[in-house]
């Protein structure tokens, strides 16, 4: 409707922040809505992880990118706010944004509206990453720590023991700055999604 996608962060967070996914399943997780600790929404079956296009999540031509395609872009131990140069040679600038209005979710669940926008300097062309917070496994909660943290999957588990698969994590929980990281993460645990074209 004329807007652009910062628009619409800024303006209808709750919209566009999207759902949570378990590792190598294909249905997400409305993240305010509860969650009886079932490990498994819906019987869905599992590709350990993310290989078959039968429980991919993402668009048709569209696949979860792996580890060294999400530490391209975001690379691990990176401040953010701050300015670095991705695995392109893009120059990146990071900056964390807050929605406008006041959270709540037709639970009453409440948060800030934080984002994350990466500008590349070359281009002006930019990402958008919503702190859409996680859940761990067997969480009983309804918040998942909306604005606090973003968690985004990736396609591999290799090197991690039985159960896990890497994430990356942007930890700001009331802060003003954060580090990237990635760290292992159980498959049955609750994270945002990021695709790319295959």
């Amino acid at each position: 409707d004329g807007v652009t996608v910062e628009d619409m962060y800024r303006t209808s967070w709750i919209n566009t922040v999207g759902g949570l996914f378990q590792c190598g399943r294909k249905y997400m997780y409305v993240p305010w809505q509860g969650y009886n600790p079932s490990n498994n929404l819906g019987n869905q079956t599992a590709d350990m992880p993310w290989q078959n296009d039968s429980h991919m999540p993402c668009p048709e031509g569209y696949r979860v990118p792996t580890r060294n395609e999400l530490n391209s872009l975001f690379p691990k131990g990176q401040e953010i706010p701050g300015t670095y140069t991705a695995g392109n040679g893009e120059r990146i600038t990071a900056t964390l944004h807050v929605g406008e209005g006041t959270l709540v979710t037709p639970t009453g669940v409440t948060g800030t509206q934080h984002y994350v926008k990466f500008t590349s300097e070359d281009t002006g062309r930019y990402l958008i990453i919503p702190l859409a917070g996680g859940k761990g496994d067997k969480s009983t909660t309804n918040n998942p720590a909306f604005g606090k943290r973003a968690v985004l999957w990736t396609s591999q588990r290799d090197g991690c023991p039985g159960g896990y698969a890497w994430a990356y994590w942007m930890r700001f929980e009331g802060k003003d700055s954060t580090v990237i990281a990635e760290q292992r993460l159980q498959m049955e645990a609750f994270a945002s999604l990021r695709c790319v074209k295959k």
